[in-house]
């Protein structure tokens, strides 16, 4: 992943701040998408049971 950003050395190092930012916030979005769906499949299959 950190080579990514070390071959890009024309590019200001606040710019690679950003994007780094922005990538790991939106793996940080999916897994939170992942958790609602996971738990969403959780209940129906609870509530099949009872």
């Amino acid at each position: 992943m950190w080579k990514k950003f070390h071959v890009n050395s024309g590019v200001p190092e606040k710019n690679k701040l950003k994007a780094l930012v922005l990538y790991a916030s939106g793996l940080l979005m999916n897994q939170i998408k992942n958790l609602r769906v996971a738990n969403r499949i959780k209940s129906v299959l609870l509530s099949d049971k009872g």
